[in-house]
């Protein structure tokens, strides 16, 4: 609000105001309230303006000293900026810590920072939303292991509030404050498979309670006082009754702190058997090491290490980040890989398979490839500490170009003699023999005897939907059977070995006494397409003789 005396003999007409009032060409607006002294002013931020009356004549006064605006409606935002990890897994074998933030305010300044212990933002349960707060100017906040020592877990949001009382949000995520000084209990130790190839370490362990027990997680060893060897593999923790909830309750450990166990392999790569005199520590989750070990004796006999891994398909040896295919593989299809250690006699032969993408494609612990999805994956084959990887891509499965359709004579129809309806290629599977006579079925499995029948006089062709799916060609006829060969447009190739005598083709048989009880049998076989074969089966040897091969 403001006033200004009127020269004698005038009258106040009304207010303007300018951000500007030293500069004559300035914008100059009027008050919203034109014959009273209020202004209203809505603006955000550090703001000055200078005010001035004019009289009913049109006169103006002088400006005013300038007049300060300042409004702030936007609270601190804060952030973490100690260099110690405060996640939520993150732990401290320090005693303390310091909580470090900081947070600014380009409007009315920072007035002071609030911190909780509460979870205000629901990350461990309910949401706090009336949480106990303590106020400081101060931008850290020392913290030590018997800090809220009633709080399982412990950790610290805090905020900021300005000059203007604008209080900021608070930080989105806690600082995880997990302290633990207190060292692991001794570990106990027992020893398998001793004076073998392959020995056991089975040590269990315990951590000590503390304020926030951080659990056992990892177990050190050496080997005749060698250097200290971390093995944190297999790790198996069985939590206690008092840290156990629901169902995990039924299987808890009964002791103050959880039972952690673990199996450790060591393996001799010497050229002989070896004695080791182990030491075994405990190490829990904030770094500290028991005080004591566990010792034992062992001797483990020389093996021979893994030193490569060579992945296969089928008789096709891998390289190592090549290709894992030999052909073109589609969604849906499967391959079978197998891998082998270099030497073939190093110890560990067990393989573990792993593909970077099961959405792609699956491998199971036999080495079976599924193709799931179009796109390129990575599998891996792991034996021992050595790894080989191959590269396997999966095409999708398109229909095939419709080909031209090819010359028809005039036929009849009717039904051919395995159950086909003659009528053209429809929307169905059909055969088409070497003429160009098309001949419909329902099913793939009768068009594929069909192609068989016909093969005999020339390729047969299988169409669904009137596009093409496969050619069929006999590859091998004899008295014994016939091998057919069907080549899909996909690429993939399926061989039926049909036995005894087919359609298109003659045998005849003509038995010879040779007396003394002995009989021979020979035997001429025709094919469909006039290729003759000749055999022979003599009862004195009761072998078979090819006899076109003898001549």
């Amino acid at each position: 609000m403001f006033s200004s005396i009127p020269a004698q003999g005038t009258e106040i007409g009304h207010f303007e105001w300018s951000k500007d009032c030293k500069n004559p060409t300035a914008k100059v607006s009027k008050t919203h309230n034109i014959n009273e002294g209020t202004l209203s002013w809505k603006q955000a931020g550090k703001n000055e303006i200078c005010i001035r009356a004019v009289s009913t004549d049109g006169i103006a006064g002088a400006w005013s000293d300038p007049v300060k605006l300042y409004l702030d409606r936007t609270g601190p935002t804060v952030k973490f900026t100690h260099d110690w990890a405060d996640e939520e897994n993150s732990w401290h074998n320090t005693p303390i810590l310091i909580v470090e933030y900081t947070a600014s305010d380009a409007e009315s300044g920072l007035d002071h920072y609030e911190y909780t212990y509460d979870d205000v933002m629901g990350k461990k349960g309910p949401k706090v939303e009336s949480p106990v707060t303590i106020n400081t100017t101060i931008s850290s906040v020392e913290v030590t292991e018997n800090t809220e020592t009633a709080r399982k877990s412990l950790f610290m949001y805090v905020r900021a509030v300005d000059k203007a009382g604008n209080v900021g949000k608070w930080t989105p995520n806690p600082a995880y404050i997990n302290i633990d000084t207190v060292k692991p209990q001794t570990p106990t130790l027992e020893v398998k498979d001793n004076n073998s190839l392959k020995v056991l370490l089975n040590v269990t362990a315990y951590d000590n309670v503390s304020v926030r027990t951080s659990q056992v997680s990892m177990f050190i060893y050496t080997l005749n006082d060698g250097q200290d060897i971390a093995y944190n593999d297999n790790i198996k923790e069985t939590l206690s009754c008092t840290v156990a909830t629901g169902d995990q309750k039924k299987n808890c450990s009964n002791t103050p702190t959880s039972k952690v166990t673990a199996s450790i392999p060591i393996i001799n790569e010497t050229d002989s058997d070896q004695t080791y005199k182990v030491k075994v520590w405990a190490v829990d989750k904030a770094g500290n090491k028991s005080d004591g070990y566990v010792e034992e004796t062992i001797t483990v006999k020389k093996s021979i290490p893994v030193k490569e891994v060579q992945i296969k398909n089928g008789d096709t040896n891998v390289v190592d980040g090549g290709s894992c295919i030999v052909k073109t593989t589609f969604v849906g299809d499967k391959f079978k890989l197998t891998a082998v250690p270099i030497p073939s006699d190093a110890t560990e032969k067990t393989v573990k398979w792993t593909t970077s993408d099961g959405t792609i494609a699956t491998i199971d612990k036999e080495g079976n490839v599924t193709a799931k999805k179009a796109g390129t994956v990575t599998i891996s084959a792991m034996i021992g500490d050595k790894k080989a990887s191959c590269t396997a891509k999966i095409d999708s499965k398109v229909a095939p170009q419709n080909p031209s359709t090819p010359s028809t004579p005039d036929y009849n129809p009717g039904t051919d003699s395995s159950g086909g309806s003659s009528k053209g290629c429809g929307t169905e599977w059909c055969v088409i023999d070497a003429t160009g006579k098309a001949t419909n079925y329902s099913t793939y499995e009768e068009a594929g005897k069909a192609a068989q029948n016909v093969a005999y006089k020339g390729t047969a062709t299988i169409k669904f939907n009137n596009n093409k799916y496969s050619e069929v060609k006999l590859t091998e006829s004899s008295p014994q059977g016939s091998t057919f060969q069907e080549a899909k447009v996909n690429g993939n190739i399926n061989t039926v070995n049909i036995s005894g005598n087919s359609a298109g083709a003659t045998t005849t048989t003509t038995t010879i006494n040779q007396g003394d009880g002995f009989i021979t049998e020979i035997t001429r076989h025709t094919d469909a397409n006039g290729k003759t074969t000749s055999s022979a089966v003599s009862s004195k040897s009761g072998m078979r003789y090819d006899l076109d091969s003898l001549y």
